[in-house]
């Protein structure tokens, strides 16, 4: 489990600077000014705002809902071992 853990962590690290974009940073007008973006060059194959907005909100539920089942699921076999424990020591105290 930690490896895969490492290598999540590594690809989610990594996003930043996949998403920078080629040159450097957004270019800027000559006057110093930020200049709109061409939305008319995305033309009608891009991306919807509410589509990209519900993909981030499904990803980090996804991740959420993993995290909370793994910190269950380790719990309850910690649960499992204290009871073997518990046992074990009222074991050797009527036996001894």
């Amino acid at each position: 489990m930690k490896p895969f853990l490492a290598v999540l962590l590594l690809l989610l690290g990594s996003v930043p600077a996949l998403a920078q974009v080629p040159g450097g940073a957004p270019a800027a007008a000559a006057n110093g000014e930020w200049k709109d973006a061409d939305l008319a060059a995305m033309g009608e194959g891009g991306y919807q705002s509410t589509t990209l907005v519900t993909a981030a909100y499904s990803f980090i539920w996804v991740m959420v809902l993993v995290f909370v089942a793994s910190v269950w699921l380790r719990s309850r076999r910690l649960h499992q071992d204290l009871a073997e424990l518990e046992a074990r020591i009222a074991r050797g105290q009527t036996e001894g």
